[in-house]
């Protein structure tokens, strides 16, 4: 007397990796190491016993295959303005508001380096774009640590904000509270997925830098008591942004999986990850 489910996945739409997921999900028992070994879609050229023979069926694929779909998906979802991901890579739209509400980095929660960034160095890259080419008039980028909570209609913030306008960057504990550190630039600060923004934190959360290009924007020590609160964060500790005036695509990028330092100059997204946006160009909302 078991209720049955029948879920019908149309032609090759059972190669992208969400229905892979899917499958793996409901994999049936015994069949899941088989499943994680790669694709669960055989390509038409290949044999399989599962089928009597013939291709088209479950359980087969490389897992270059994979990664070659994810990462044409994330291109896809960078370009068009959809949300998509791809390994250490997060692409997203927030919509221009006027208080420039944030919205959580959708990291991929099934990555094993991306359940938690509690208890490490942050490193991330990011772009918003040449804020100097928007008609909002003074639209700003921000990026928040820490935590986001609302009980009862009210929002509770801890954490650090970096806000980010064309000709200045000002660091704040809590959102749009309290000013720590304020910088002006000579020139305006025009990012992209070549020249993007990255900004570190330590694992004690106490020293921190904002790099553009070879560029020191911004760095120091926030001292014992706000390192205290912010480690006391804990797993509640996330990354959130936001875009005051104007709509953007976010490309965000997590660059404290790899063991190897990055240093300022060679600086593009993470240098392993710029190619996944190579030849592609996209139209930027004004």
């Amino acid at each position: 007397n078991d209720r049955v489910g029948i879920l019908h996945v149309l032609s090759t739409f059972k190669a992208w990796p969400l229905a892979s997921k899917l499958f793996a999900h409901h994999a049936p028992p015994g069949f899941q190491d088989q499943f994680q070994r790669g694709a669960l879609l055989k390509r038409d050229g290949q044999k399989t016993d599962w089928a009597g023979g013939g291709g088209g069926f479950w359980g087969g694929g490389t897992r270059k295959d994979l990664h070659g779909m994810a990462q044409e998906s994330f291109r896809y979802s960078w370009q068009y303005g959809h949300i998509g991901s791809y390994e250490n890579c997060v692409t997203f739209p927030t919509a221009g508001t006027s208080s420039g509400g944030y919205v959580l980095v959708p990291w991929k929660p099934t990555s094993h380096w991306l359940t938690s960034m509690a208890d490490r160095p942050v490193k991330i890259s990011l772009s918003f774009g040449d804020l100097t080419q928007r008609a909002a008039e003074t639209p700003s980028a921000y990026v928040f640590f820490g935590s986001i909570s609302e009980l009862s209609g009210v929002t509770t913030t801890v954490g650090l904000e970096f806000e980010f306008q064309a000709f200045s960057l000002q660091l704040r504990l809590g959102a749009r509270s309290t000013r720590l550190q304020e910088v002006l630039f000579g020139s305006a600060l025009k990012t992209s997925e070549t020249a993007p923004i990255s900004i570190e934190i330590d694992d004690q959360r106490d020293a921190f830098s904002v790099h553009w290009q070879n560029n020191l924007l911004m760095g120091g020590n926030l001292g014992s008591r706000i390192s205290n609160v912010m480690s006391r964060l804990g797993e509640r500790f996330r990354v959130f942004v936001a875009a005051r005036a104007f709509d953007h695509q976010w490309v965000v990028c997590d660059c404290s999986v790899f063991a190897e330092p990055v240093s300022a100059a060679t600086w593009q997204l993470c240098p392993q990850d710029q190619r996944l946006l190579a030849g592609w160009q996209r139209e930027e909302k004004k």
